[in-house]
């Protein structure tokens, strides 16, 4: 018959006492040391962490930003749109107005500007609108995004009307990284709107005519508009767009 094994000596003895007696006490065994994979897996684990870690803090400071080709512009970009060449052909600029606005991703910017004729009143037929031009400007500035990989679709599928898209898409060489001139009808008159990409800035100039009648006018007697040829001011608006992108490229030099 096997006895109880007897535990001789105090827990708190110093590792000289003994510890079991008996027929059952055994020598105690060594730790067992970790099996080398487990050591090669975790190494491998934490290496994966930390150069993760490492890649992912090199990408946020190394990110690369937009080129905005040195161009700055204010919140009122109407004082940087000139239209010397729009404004020789179609008449007197007037009735500016403009919107803006500013932050870290992207600044935005727009100016309208209406074109009076010179009118002569003993030639103009009573019953004939007058007729005037407005041209849009509008400038994207971004900070964060590179709008290139987009910008010749958006440019070629854009629809500014409901019943209608552009008649004509083409290609303006040497104005800025890309350009292109696209044609809208809108049922009455060909609306010519140029869009230009330079770096990561965007820039539009789009060209419309208006009709206005007096009021002395008598309207069962009113004549049809003739709609002027908006194609025959496609190199005014190249020279002035042209223009504009140079102030805004030099404007901090000023």
């Amino acid at each position: 018959m096997i006895s109880e094994p007897e535990i001789v000596g105090d827990f708190g003895s110093s590792p000289g006492t003994d510890v079991l007696t008996g027929s059952a006490a055994r020598e105690p065994r060594e730790p067992r040391p970790p099996r080398p994979w487990r050591w090669a897996l975790g190494g491998v684990l934490m290496a994966s962490v930390v150069w993760a870690g490492a890649l992912y803090a090199y990408r946020l400071q190394h990110v690369e930003q937009p080129d905005t080709r040195g161009y700055s512009m204010g919140l009122d970009l109407c004082q940087d749109v000139r239209l010397t060449a729009l404004s020789g052909e179609l008449g007197k600029r007037s009735d500016d107005s403009h919107w803006g606005s500013r932050n870290r991703a992207l600044d935005l910017a727009s100016c309208h500007v209406r074109l009076t004729p010179a009118s002569d009143g003993s030639q103009r037929k009573r019953g004939t609108p007058r007729v005037s031009y407005e041209a849009e400007v509008t400038v994207s500035l971004h900070r964060k995004v590179d709008p290139a990989p987009e910008f010749e679709a958006q440019s070629r599928s854009r629809e500014w009307f409901a019943d209608a898209g552009p008649s004509k898409v083409e290609e303006v060489p040497g104005l800025g990284d890309e350009a292109y001139l696209a044609t809208f009808d809108d049922g009455t008159d060909a609306l010519p709107k140029l869009e230009v990409r330079d770096g990561s800035v965007e820039l539009t100039l789009m060209l419309s005519v208006t009709y206005n009648y007096d009021q002395e006018d008598d309207p069962a007697k009113l004549a049809e508009p003739v709609a002027p040829d908006m194609e025959a001011f496609q190199p005014q608006m190249i020279a002035d767009m042209r223009a504009l992108m140079d102030r805004l490229k030099h404007r901090r030099t000023e």
